[in-house]
């Protein structure tokens, strides 16, 4: 997500042991993000949304 937000093409995902240093390049992913958004979009409306409004009429109706 982020690296679309700042219009990276990639980063270098680093690992430092005692070995060395291994640097891996990742590269930005659109399909991914999108299949994320939409996951992310589809978990808020059946999941936290039905969560919220049960807890505000629980709140309301005492």
């Amino acid at each position: 997500m982020q690296l679309g937000i700042m219009g990276l093409s990639h980063y270098d995902f680093t690992v430092h042991t005692k070995q060395g240093i291994h640097i891996i390049k990742v590269p930005y992913d659109d399909i991914k993000v999108q299949e994320i958004v939409l996951n992310l979009d589809s978990f808020a409306k059946y999941q936290i949304c039905p969560l919220l409004v049960r807890r505000h009429l629980a709140v309301v109706l005492q």
